[in-house]
């Protein structure tokens, strides 16, 4: 990206170096997270000029912590930014559409096989569930029928055992559901990311803030801003 695109509005943003940022009400940043300083390696977050207003610019956290002793790189206006890395981006992925394209159906594959196996897994932790909590009911109803308190106690351990494995039993499905669930958000999102690649831009801007970040995240590992310079890093690749 041409240096001189960001010399102008980085000279009007010196002026307002002095002012204190705060984080969007709105969270309107695409880039929020991903975006680091090239000067301290910090993370460079999205901060709102004044609290009526939705302009924001990103800065260096650590710049903003020790007030621009510890770092001066300068900060960067947000929207004009988003916008530009955006269709920076976006040029990007035409230019490389058929590698997309290959890359989606190797995720896909990839994600239904560990849907898959997660399924059998979920099921077969259920299974045994299932038949603890029978053997639990059975032990239970053989207690009506003792009167010997020696078996009563070795049945209330064996039931105390089978409640301590159901409860594990039951974080194990819990944790592989809640994997199992954020696998299919990831197919939902290489789907649109398929889609969007599959037609043009103006499809991307009609998202909102969360989907255009989940379709960035498929495509950049990080953007690092040394005052006029920025790089983008795509996932699996240089910079460019």
């Amino acid at each position: 990206i041409p240096g001189q695109q960001w010399v102008g509005v980085q000279e009007l943003l010196m002026k307002n170096g002095d002012k204190t940022y705060r984080k969007p009400r709105k969270n309107l940043s695409v880039f929020s997270g991903l975006v680091k300083c090239g000067v301290c390696g910090e993370n460079m977050r999205p901060k709102i000029h004044r609290p009526d207003s939705d302009a924001f610019s990103y800065v260096c956290q650590k710049k903003e912590n020790s007030k621009c002793s510890l770092c001066n790189n300068k900060n960067i206006p947000g929207e004009h930014f988003d916008k530009t890395m955006i269709e920076f981006i976006w040029k990007a992925v035409e230019e490389r559409k058929g590698v997309f394209d290959e890359l989606i159906k190797v995720i896909d594959g990839v994600m239904e096989d560990h849907n898959e196996q997660k399924e059998n897994e979920i099921n077969a932790f259920e299974n045994s569930l299932s038949k603890n909590r029978h053997a639990i009911t059975n032990l239970i109803d053989k207690l009506k029928y003792i009167d010997a308190p020696a078996i009563s106690e070795d049945i209330l351990n064996e039931v105390k055992k089978l409640k301590e494995k159901n409860q594990q039993l039951e974080k194990r499905i819990d944790l592989l559901s809640q994997t199992k669930k954020q696998t299919d958000q990831y197919k939902n999102t290489a789907a649109m990311f398929q889609t969007i690649v599959s037609h043009n831009l103006n499809l991307l801007d009609s998202l909102d803030i969360q989907e255009k970040r989940e379709f960035i995240r498929l495509l950049i590992e990080k953007i690092v801003v040394n005052g006029q310079d920025v790089a983008i890093y795509f996932l699996g690749n240089s910079s460019s």
